[in-house]
Protein backbone atom coordinates (compact mmCIF):
# COMPACT_ATOMS: atom_id res chain seq x y z
CA UNK A 1 0.00 0.00 0.00
CA UNK A 2 2.56 2.37 0.87
CA UNK A 3 3.86 1.56 -2.92
CA UNK A 4 0.63 2.86 -4.25
CA UNK A 5 0.74 5.69 -2.48
CA UNK A 6 3.98 6.64 -3.83
CA UNK A 7 3.18 5.87 -7.33
CA UNK A 8 -0.17 8.02 -7.46
CA UNK A 9 1.30 11.20 -5.93
CA UNK A 10 4.30 10.49 -8.67
CA UNK A 11 1.24 10.47 -11.24
CA UNK A 12 -0.15 13.79 -10.00
CA UNK A 13 3.62 15.30 -9.92
CA UNK A 14 3.49 14.26 -13.86
CA UNK A 15 -0.12 15.42 -14.49
CA UNK A 16 0.89 18.43 -12.93
CA UNK A 17 3.78 19.52 -14.73
CA UNK A 18 2.39 18.52 -18.03
CA UNK A 19 -0.60 20.81 -17.53
CA UNK A 20 2.01 23.57 -16.58
CA UNK A 21 4.07 22.78 -19.73
CA UNK A 22 0.88 22.95 -21.74
CA UNK A 23 -0.19 26.31 -20.24
CA UNK A 24 3.01 27.83 -21.14
CA UNK A 25 3.46 26.87 -24.81
CA UNK A 26 -0.46 28.11 -25.05
CA UNK A 27 1.06 31.57 -23.51
CA UNK A 28 3.60 31.51 -25.63
CA UNK A 29 1.42 30.77 -28.75
CA UNK A 30 -0.93 33.38 -27.55
CA UNK A 31 1.68 35.71 -27.06
CA UNK A 32 3.37 35.03 -30.52
CA UNK A 33 0.40 35.16 -32.01
CA UNK A 34 -0.19 38.32 -31.14
CA UNK A 35 3.01 39.36 -31.94
CA UNK A 36 2.56 38.60 -35.43
CA UNK A 37 -0.91 39.99 -35.45
CA UNK A 38 1.08 43.45 -34.58
CA UNK A 39 3.36 42.71 -36.82
CA UNK A 40 0.89 42.16 -39.92
CA UNK A 41 -0.76 45.06 -38.66
CA UNK A 42 2.04 47.69 -38.66
CA UNK A 43 3.42 45.87 -42.06
CA UNK A 44 -0.42 46.76 -43.10
CA UNK A 45 -0.07 50.16 -42.51
CA UNK A 46 2.89 50.83 -43.85
CA UNK A 47 2.13 49.88 -47.18
CA UNK A 48 -1.15 51.85 -46.72
CA UNK A 49 0.78 55.03 -46.16
CA UNK A 50 3.40 53.78 -49.09
CA UNK A 51 0.51 53.87 -51.10
CA UNK A 52 -1.03 56.88 -50.28
CA UNK A 53 2.27 58.97 -50.96
CA UNK A 54 2.84 57.28 -54.09
CA UNK A 55 -1.02 58.39 -54.98
CA UNK A 56 -0.33 61.84 -53.39
CA UNK A 57 3.16 62.25 -55.15
CA UNK A 58 1.17 61.32 -58.53
CA UNK A 59 -1.77 63.22 -57.71
CA UNK A 60 0.79 66.04 -57.37
CA UNK A 61 2.62 65.18 -60.66
CA UNK A 62 -0.09 65.27 -62.68
CA UNK A 63 -1.34 69.04 -60.86
CA UNK A 64 1.99 69.99 -62.07
CA UNK A 65 1.77 69.06 -65.38
CA UNK A 66 -1.37 70.49 -65.68
CA UNK A 67 -0.35 74.00 -64.11
CA UNK A 68 2.46 73.80 -66.43
CA UNK A 69 0.73 73.22 -69.44
CA UNK A 70 -2.18 76.33 -68.89
CA UNK A 71 0.70 78.21 -67.95
CA UNK A 72 2.46 77.57 -71.20
CA UNK A 73 -0.56 78.46 -73.15
CA UNK A 74 -0.60 81.71 -70.95
CA UNK A 75 2.59 82.75 -72.14
CA UNK A 76 2.39 81.40 -75.95
CA UNK A 77 -0.95 82.94 -77.10
CA UNK A 78 -3.55 86.23 -76.50
CA UNK A 79 -5.82 83.57 -77.29
CA UNK A 80 -8.31 84.29 -74.84
CA UNK A 81 -11.09 81.35 -75.84
CA UNK A 82 -8.28 78.73 -76.27
CA UNK A 83 -6.50 79.55 -72.63
CA UNK A 84 -9.98 79.01 -71.10
CA UNK A 85 -10.16 75.81 -72.35
CA UNK A 86 -6.78 75.17 -71.82
CA UNK A 87 -7.54 75.77 -68.08
CA UNK A 88 -11.12 73.50 -68.32
CA UNK A 89 -9.17 70.26 -70.15
CA UNK A 90 -6.04 70.42 -67.37
CA UNK A 91 -8.81 70.63 -64.38
CA UNK A 92 -10.33 68.20 -65.71
CA UNK A 93 -7.55 65.80 -65.71
CA UNK A 94 -7.01 66.23 -61.88
CA UNK A 95 -10.43 66.81 -60.39
CA UNK A 96 -12.17 64.52 -62.84
CA UNK A 97 -15.38 66.24 -63.04
CA UNK A 98 -18.46 65.83 -65.40
CA UNK A 99 -19.06 69.40 -66.53
CA UNK A 100 -17.62 72.48 -65.75
CA UNK A 101 -17.69 76.45 -67.26
CA UNK A 102 -16.73 79.52 -66.28
CA UNK A 103 -18.57 82.75 -65.87
CA UNK A 104 -17.47 86.41 -65.43
CA UNK A 105 -19.09 89.02 -63.81
CA UNK A 106 -20.46 92.12 -66.33
CA UNK A 107 -22.79 94.65 -63.86
CA UNK A 108 -23.68 92.28 -61.44
CA UNK A 109 -24.85 89.39 -63.70
CA UNK A 110 -22.98 86.45 -65.01
CA UNK A 111 -22.10 85.72 -68.56
CA UNK A 112 -20.60 82.12 -68.98
CA UNK A 113 -17.33 82.55 -71.60
CA UNK A 114 -16.00 78.67 -71.72
CA UNK A 115 -18.05 75.22 -70.90
CA UNK A 116 -16.43 71.78 -71.03
CA UNK A 117 -17.89 68.59 -70.84
CA UNK A 118 -21.74 68.87 -71.94
CA UNK A 119 -22.48 66.21 -74.44
CA UNK A 120 -26.08 67.59 -74.69
CA UNK A 121 -25.98 70.48 -77.13
CA UNK A 122 -28.63 71.86 -75.84
CA UNK A 123 -27.78 71.63 -72.24
CA UNK A 124 -24.57 73.73 -73.47
CA UNK A 125 -26.70 76.01 -75.48
CA UNK A 126 -29.12 77.02 -71.80
CA UNK A 127 -26.20 77.22 -69.89
CA UNK A 128 -23.79 79.55 -72.27
CA UNK A 129 -27.68 81.74 -72.64
CA UNK A 130 -28.05 81.89 -68.83
CA UNK A 131 -27.38 85.00 -66.81
CA UNK A 132 -27.82 84.90 -63.52
CA UNK A 133 -27.60 87.82 -60.99
CA UNK A 134 -25.34 87.48 -57.96
CA UNK A 135 -26.51 89.46 -55.62
CA UNK A 136 -29.95 87.14 -56.09
CA UNK A 137 -28.46 83.75 -56.94
CA UNK A 138 -27.25 82.15 -52.86
CA UNK A 139 -24.07 80.34 -54.55
CA UNK A 140 -22.87 83.25 -56.44
CA UNK A 141 -23.95 85.34 -53.12
CA UNK A 142 -22.23 83.62 -50.77
CA UNK A 143 -18.67 82.81 -52.79
CA UNK A 144 -19.09 86.86 -53.12
CA UNK A 145 -19.30 87.35 -49.67
CA UNK A 146 -17.10 85.08 -48.53
CA UNK A 147 -14.54 85.28 -51.58
CA UNK A 148 -13.97 81.18 -50.79
CA UNK A 149 -14.70 77.70 -52.43
CA UNK A 150 -18.44 76.81 -52.15
CA UNK A 151 -18.67 72.51 -51.98
CA UNK A 152 -22.45 71.19 -52.11
CA UNK A 153 -22.11 67.60 -51.70
CA UNK A 154 -25.56 67.20 -52.74
CA UNK A 155 -27.75 69.51 -54.29
CA UNK A 156 -30.66 67.91 -53.75
CA UNK A 157 -30.26 68.97 -49.78
CA UNK A 158 -29.25 72.21 -50.33
CA UNK A 159 -31.85 74.79 -49.73
CA UNK A 160 -29.93 77.77 -51.61
CA UNK A 161 -29.61 75.69 -54.63
CA UNK A 162 -31.23 77.61 -57.32
CA UNK A 163 -31.01 74.68 -61.12
CA UNK A 164 -31.43 76.20 -64.47
CA UNK A 165 -35.06 74.74 -65.42
CA UNK A 166 -33.54 73.83 -68.94
CA UNK A 167 -30.18 72.39 -67.96
CA UNK A 168 -31.53 70.54 -65.35
CA UNK A 169 -34.32 68.59 -67.34
CA UNK A 170 -31.36 67.35 -69.97
CA UNK A 171 -28.09 66.71 -67.38
CA UNK A 172 -28.61 65.22 -63.66
CA UNK A 173 -26.34 66.95 -60.84
CA UNK A 174 -25.85 65.97 -58.08
CA UNK A 175 -22.98 67.37 -56.30
CA UNK A 176 -21.32 70.87 -56.91
CA UNK A 177 -17.96 73.01 -56.06
CA UNK A 178 -17.98 76.60 -57.42
CA UNK A 179 -14.79 78.96 -57.05
CA UNK A 180 -14.68 82.47 -57.40
CA UNK A 181 -11.71 84.19 -59.52
CA UNK A 182 -10.35 87.06 -57.88
CA UNK A 183 -8.07 89.63 -59.73
CA UNK A 184 -7.33 92.62 -56.72
CA UNK A 185 -9.60 91.61 -53.51
CA UNK A 186 -12.19 91.57 -55.87
CA UNK A 187 -14.61 88.58 -57.35
CA UNK A 188 -14.50 88.97 -61.31
CA UNK A 189 -15.96 85.39 -61.94
CA UNK A 190 -16.48 81.72 -60.99
CA UNK A 191 -15.35 78.37 -62.12
CA UNK A 192 -18.36 76.15 -61.83
CA UNK A 193 -17.89 72.21 -61.81
CA UNK A 194 -20.32 69.60 -61.05
CA UNK A 195 -20.94 65.65 -61.43
CA UNK A 196 -23.96 63.38 -61.47
CA UNK A 197 -23.35 61.70 -58.10
CA UNK A 198 -23.64 62.87 -54.76
CA UNK A 199 -20.70 63.96 -52.39
CA UNK A 200 -18.12 63.70 -55.17
CA UNK A 201 -15.85 66.70 -54.32
CA UNK A 202 -13.49 66.94 -51.90
CA UNK A 203 -11.29 69.61 -49.86
CA UNK A 204 -8.27 68.16 -51.75
CA UNK A 205 -10.32 69.11 -54.38
CA UNK A 206 -10.64 72.71 -53.58
CA UNK A 207 -7.33 73.39 -53.27
CA UNK A 208 -6.61 71.57 -56.58
CA UNK A 209 -9.26 73.87 -58.43
CA UNK A 210 -7.69 77.21 -56.49
CA UNK A 211 -4.66 76.93 -58.69
CA UNK A 212 -6.68 77.29 -61.64
CA UNK A 213 -9.10 80.02 -60.81
CA UNK A 214 -6.47 81.64 -60.44
CA UNK A 215 -4.86 80.97 -64.17
CA UNK A 216 -8.14 82.72 -65.03
CA UNK A 217 -7.91 85.34 -63.31
CA UNK A 218 -4.39 85.98 -65.43
CA UNK A 219 -5.70 85.25 -68.68
CA UNK A 220 -8.26 87.99 -67.83
CA UNK A 221 -5.94 90.58 -66.75
CA UNK A 222 -3.75 89.72 -69.92
CA UNK A 223 -6.81 89.76 -71.89
CA UNK A 224 -7.86 93.41 -70.49
CA UNK A 225 -4.16 94.27 -70.94
CA UNK A 226 -4.19 93.43 -74.41
CA UNK A 227 -7.78 94.88 -75.52
CA UNK A 228 -6.44 98.17 -73.73
CA UNK A 229 -3.11 97.84 -75.98
CA UNK A 230 -4.86 97.47 -78.99
CA UNK A 231 -7.34 100.20 -77.96
CA UNK A 232 -3.79 102.56 -77.31
CA UNK A 233 -2.34 101.85 -80.60
CA UNK A 234 -5.48 102.21 -82.38
CA UNK A 235 -5.95 105.58 -80.52
CA UNK A 236 -2.42 106.72 -81.33
CA UNK A 237 -2.61 105.60 -84.85
CA UNK A 238 -5.30 107.99 -85.12
CA UNK A 239 -3.29 110.29 -83.73
CA UNK A 240 -0.56 109.92 -85.69
CA UNK A 241 -2.70 110.31 -89.14
CA UNK A 242 -4.61 113.36 -87.99
CA UNK A 243 -1.01 114.51 -87.52
CA UNK A 244 0.05 113.81 -90.97
CA UNK A 245 -3.70 114.97 -91.92
CA UNK A 246 -2.66 118.29 -90.18
CA UNK A 247 0.56 118.81 -91.92
CA UNK A 248 -0.57 117.67 -95.45
CA UNK A 249 -2.98 120.65 -94.99
CA UNK A 250 -1.08 123.24 -93.83
CA UNK A 251 1.26 122.45 -96.57
CA UNK A 252 -1.17 122.13 -99.16
CA UNK A 253 -2.71 125.82 -97.82
CA UNK A 254 0.98 127.25 -97.37
CA UNK A 255 1.89 126.21 -101.01
CA UNK A 256 -1.46 127.67 -102.40
CA UNK A 257 -0.06 130.75 -100.37
CA UNK A 258 2.69 131.10 -102.66
CA UNK A 259 0.76 130.20 -106.00
CA UNK A 260 -1.40 132.90 -105.45
CA UNK A 261 0.88 135.50 -104.62
CA UNK A 262 3.31 134.31 -107.45
CA UNK A 263 0.44 134.43 -110.08
CA UNK A 264 -0.26 138.14 -110.12
CA UNK A 265 3.11 138.79 -110.59
CA UNK A 266 3.02 136.28 -113.43
CA UNK A 267 0.37 137.40 -115.07
CA UNK A 268 1.53 141.01 -114.77
CA UNK A 269 4.81 140.16 -116.68
CA UNK A 270 2.60 138.91 -119.90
Amino acid sequence: RIVAVRDITDTKRVEEMLRNASAELERQVTARTIALSEANQQLQQEIDTRCRLEAAEHEQRILAEALRDTAAALNSTLNFEEVLDHILENADRVVRYERGNIMLVEDGFTKTVRTHGYDNNAAQTSVQAASWPVASTPTLRWMTRYKKALVIPDVRKYAGWQPGTEVDRRVEIGSYLGVPIMRAEEVIGFLNLDCGAANFFTPEHVVRLQAFADQIATAVSNAHQYEQAQTLAALQERQRLARDLHDAVIQTLFSAGIIAEALPRSLKDR
